[in-house]
């Protein structure tokens, strides 16, 4: 254990449990407790997020480096390198609703609850912080007082009919190290002697904790937002690391297991400025939180799965380095750790300092804070995915990060993103033509023939306006050079389709056979030719090319396979193709 200079705790302890244990009546102190005791009870029924609290504390105190481990099948030990504790601190993990995070932003706790969750799994807790020591002790006997009306304890229980409890969790009792059993001073000794802070939890199911570690260490990507803590120290039968590395040039964070790269994300950090209306709306709102009532500016990130190229044995590239969507079950919305909530079906990662329930499973949907940034996720998501658009590494890639709408209607949350999405939709152009630029989903065409690249025989100009004047009575806007590839991604947002369909009329249009030469049409007959040289379809289609009209007869019109014929003494001319309708 680190020994840094600061003033020694003793003399808080001390008096923090002196004003903690000062009742004018007995029965104040037995309300208190039961009430604390439901509290540690209710608050984490996930053994999971149990140890989540003990590691955010970690964070919040601006470790790098924790140790996660079991000693003797009975004690649980988190120890972490960060700040020790000093008064402040310590009045904190005393009280409820008066933790040292509830003004400081940089701090993701703010209820003053979450150490309090240990308890609903032990009895016994040791702190040790800059080499001392303190305790908390259900079975510690505080001295009676005989202002209660009875000379000891065991008379009052006698004559009440009752048990004695105190609130021992918020009684810190200070220990000297002769009270600490030898085996914990030993390990904290040898294992833990970079650390400035360890919690010793005895705990009263060793199974279930143990388990719960053990599904941790299979959810590495839980900790993927956290500020400050790069490594994870799991000492349980096996040593296991789990490391965290973000390369700040490129954004990217990796995460591995005892050395294995086993995922990497690509962050977005967003700070919003929050509206004036939106922070007098939440000074007057009680259910917000201190930290939040004069926020100006909110911290928001967006997290996108990213795996590397894969070569094979001969070092050929096998699969291109590429974003990837999240599956429904991997979407998880974070408040700097993970909630349990699944149901947005986001496609990226998204993590905020979210107004959420005090077991921090649940998120409020009421709330007017969180309601203001599901409105302002989509168009933030949005400019992202226009950002990645137009860098090489990713292109196109970055469309499988567009979100769909959510289908949850009575949720208000889902009202405020869904609103949002419509206007991203409306005012973002992240959507990149053929030739680089950026357009609005009203100003482009997915062409899902590809006939708009054949500039051989395609005037991309009088294709644009065939398909403005077709669309004359919707006012469809389309952008100088609207058109853009078929990509799934794109397909439910409503964007125009240029169709084989589409193509087929085009080609038997009065505006198409104006503009269409002989010369062109042999470009054109060439160019069918080479897409359909194996199969009746068309290459990447299903359209049959015995419905295109792409044979020019003596009147230039175009016409399909079936409907022309070659007269025989025009076969082998080296002169113009002449193509004679059958009728």
């Amino acid at each position: 254990m680190t020994i840094t200079a600061q003033s020694s705790l003793k003399p808080s302890v001390k008096d923090l449990f002196s004003k903690n244990t000062d009742y004018k009546f007995p029965e104040q102190a037995i309300n208190q407790a039961e009430s604390l005791k439901a509290l540690s009870n209710d608050l984490y029924t996930d053994n999971v997020r149990f140890i989540y609290e003990l590691i955010q504390n970690a964070d919040d105190a601006e470790a790098h480096d924790v140790v996660i481990s079991i000693m003797e099948d009975k004690y649980l030990i988190v120890a972490h390198d960060g700040k020790p504790f000093n008064e402040k601190d310590l009045q904190g993990l005393c009280g409820v609703n008066n933790g040292t995070k509830k003004k400081n932003l940089e701090k993701t706790g703010y209820k003053g609850l979450g150490f309090k969750a240990v308890f609903g799994k032990s009895d016994l807790v040791y702190v040790n912080t800059n080499s001392e020591w303190f305790r908390f002790d259900s079975s510690y006997r505080i001295k009676w007082s005989e202002l209660w009306g009875t000379k000891d304890q065991e008379t009052w229980e006698l004559n009440n009919d009752r048990q004695f409890i105190y609130p021992w969790q918020i009684n810190p009792i200070w220990t000297s190290q002769a009270e600490v059993p030898n085996v914990i001073q030993t390990y904290i000794t040898l294992k833990c002697y970079r650390s400035q802070v360890a919690y010793i939890i005895l705990l009263n199911s060793s199974d279930e904790i143990r388990s719960a570690i053990d599904q941790l260490k299979e959810q590495p990507y839980t900790f993927l937002f956290l500020r400050n803590i790069s490594k994870i120290t799991f000492d349980m039968k096996h040593l296991d690391i789990l490391s965290i590395v973000y390369d700040m040039d490129c954004c990217l964070k990796k995460i591995s297991f005892n050395q294995e790269m086993i995922s990497q994300w690509f962050i977005k950090r967003l700070k919003l400025d929050v509206p004036e209306t939106v922070r007098c709306n939440l000074a007057k709102d009680r259910k917000v939180p201190e930290k939040l009532k004069f926020i100006k500016i909110a911290e928001v990130f967006l997290a996108a799965r990213y795996f590397d190229p894969i070569m094979d044995e001969n070092n050929y590239l096998v699969n291109d380095g590429s974003l990837r969507k999240l599956n429904e079950n991997e979407s998880i919305l974070f408040s700097y750790l993970p909630t349990k909530i699944t149901e947005y079906k986001f496609p990226v990662l998204i993590n905020a300092n979210f107004l959420i329930n005090a077991n921090r499973e649940q998120i409020h949907t009421d709330a007017l804070w969180n309601q203001w940034l599901f409105g302002i996720l989509p168009g933030e998501l949005f400019q992202w995915i226009k950002e990645l658009v137009v860098n090489d590494r990713f292109g196109f890639q970055a469309y499988r990060l567009i979100p769909s709408k959510i289908n949850l209607t009575t949720n208000t949350l889902t009202k405020q993103f869904n609103t949002g999405l419509d206007l991203a939709l409306q005012h973002c152009n992240f959507i990149r033509n053929r030739k680089n630029e950026l357009l609005k989903v009203h100003e482009v065409i997915i062409d899902k023939t590809s006939i708009s690249e054949q500039s051989s025989f395609i005037d991309v100009h009088l294709m644009r306006q065939y398909i403005i004047d077709k669309h004359s009575k919707s006012s469809i806007s389309l952008a100088e050079y609207p058109f853009i590839d078929d990509d799934p991604n794109l397909s439910h947002l409503g964007i125009h389709m240029f169709t084989w369909n589409d193509c087929i009329e085009m080609f038997m249009s009065d505006a198409f056979h104006r503009t269409h030469s002989i010369e062109r049409n042999k470009q054109m007959i060439t160019y069918f030719y080479s897409r359909c040289s194996m199969s009746e379809k068309i290459v990447g289609s299903t359209m049959s090319i015995t419905r295109i009209p792409f044979l020019m007869d003596q009147n230039n019109r175009l016409q399909v396979i079936e409907d022309t014929y070659f007269p025989t003494d025009t076969i082998g001319d080296s002169g113009a193709w002449v193509v004679t309708n059958r009728s």
